[in-house]
């Protein structure tokens, strides 16, 4: 079956310099084979299916270590419960959060999508930057289980091929495509570029790092007796498919499930269909999916009635909110002759502490939870 050329294949990563972007891995064929094994988990909670992934991704020779480098999954998520100001919008304090976190990494060298979903009294406000895209899915009992789900992409992709995008970027001169057709966003030097056109950090290049907001409301499908899941990624989970391949995978697997169960698929399972397909190819009823070849990490958050009408408590509302980072451009120290820097195990030394892709993610949380902490104005006017 020849490939669907809508679908989405866009690895964050370049054609970067050695060195450069890679973590490296001792020369031992166990440790890479460790690094190479495909790993999934599921962790089921009240309120939320977390399920990351972390597969194995393309090996390079560096010739001034002698060590095989991978690319590192940098993908960060949070989920919790916060409290927020009555009189505070939702979608102006996600703005204002994200525009904040964004000008404390102002000088980062690497970079990170951010995507924060806050659900509070039945409505999802989004912020995003990059293609960490939102997904809302939904299954209606009542209807025939082969045709009972909707898959929705609530957020738009801020890519380089999205001529659109491109306008909006300081410089879209700096737009060229590599030797596949891709489109990247390169620094001026044209050393390195990556695919999205807002994040967080990579000042390097000239992105845009205004977040896109949404507001929709999921009260009306919950109350129908619909089950309701918002799902945040990383860009992953669309490597090599579509929201119109997800959602045939999902209504294949609903159907076999309420075949077998009688009831629609629940959470935990969407996690792992939504992970773990992806690592080899297989058909279904006749339709072919595909491997992909990106890490992934998702939440899946079941919408009850219960969340249509939000606690509140001394003029504050509670609200769940998830954030998700998908990190690139991972930096290593450089020693003064411009080779990597390693310690005394001979591991390689990062430039810095925490990937921004953790940074970021925190930052958004810590800030969303506690308004008051973003005091610098310079900050926010950036």
């Amino acid at each position: 079956m020849a490939k669907d050329p809508t679908l989405k294949d866009d690895d964050d990563e370049l054609a970067f310099e050695l060195g450069d972007g890679v973590e490296l891995l001792p020369p031992s064929p166990q440790a890479e084979l460790e690094a190479l094994t495909n790993l999934a988990q599921t962790e089921t909670g009240a309120y939320a299916t977390f399920a990351p992934a972390d597969i194995d991704r393309k090996g390079f020779s560096d010739p001034v270590s002698g060590l095989d480098v991978l690319i590192p999954n940098e993908d960060a998520y949070a989920v919790n419960m916060i409290s927020i100001p009555e009189n505070d919008d939702p979608s102006e304090l996600l703005h204002r959060s994200m525009t904040y976190v964004d000008g404390l990494y102002r000088s980062r060298e690497d970079g990170s999508t951010l995507t924060s979903a806050l659900i509070m009294d039945g409505k999802l406000y989004t912020a995003h930057m990059g293609d960490s895209p939102v997904l809302k899915i939904t299954i209606d009992p009542a209807a025939d289980p082969d045709n009972a789900v909707i898959v929705e992409q609530v957020t738009r992709d801020h890519v380089a091929a999205n001529q659109d995008e491109q306008k909006l970027l300081p410089d879209p001169s700096l737009v060229c495509k590599d030797d596949k057709g891709r489109s990247y966003v390169y620094n001026e030097q044209k050393t390195s570029g990556v695919m999205v056109t807002r994040a967080l950090g990579d000042r390097e290049k000239k992105l845009n790092h205004t977040p896109e907001l949404n507001t929709l409301d999921l009260s009306a499908d919950v109350k129908a007796g619909k089950q309701v899941f918002v799902v945040v990624g990383s860009d992953g989970i669309m490597e090599h498919t579509n929201v119109e391949h997800i959602q045939q995978l999902l209504q294949i697997m609903n159907a076999q499930t309420h075949l077998e169960t009688g009831r629609g698929l629940k959470a935990d399972e969407i996690a792992l269909l939504m992970t773990t397909y992806r690592y080899n190819p297989f058909s279904l009823d006749g339709v072919e999916f595909y491997k992909r070849n990106d890490d992934t990490t998702l939440v899946v958050q079941p919408v009850t009635a219960d969340m249509l009408h939000s606690k509140s408590v001394g003029g504050k509302k509670e609200a769940r909110l998830i954030t998700l980072g998908d990190g690139h451009n991972y930096r290593l120290e450089l020693t003064s002759e411009g080779n990597i820097a390693f310690d005394g195990e001979f591991n390689h030394i990062p430039k810095y502490e925490t990937p921004l892709s953790q940074a970021g993610v925190a930052s958004m949380q810590r800030f969303m939870a506690a308004p008051h902490l973003m005091q610098d104005s310079k900050i926010l006017r950036q």
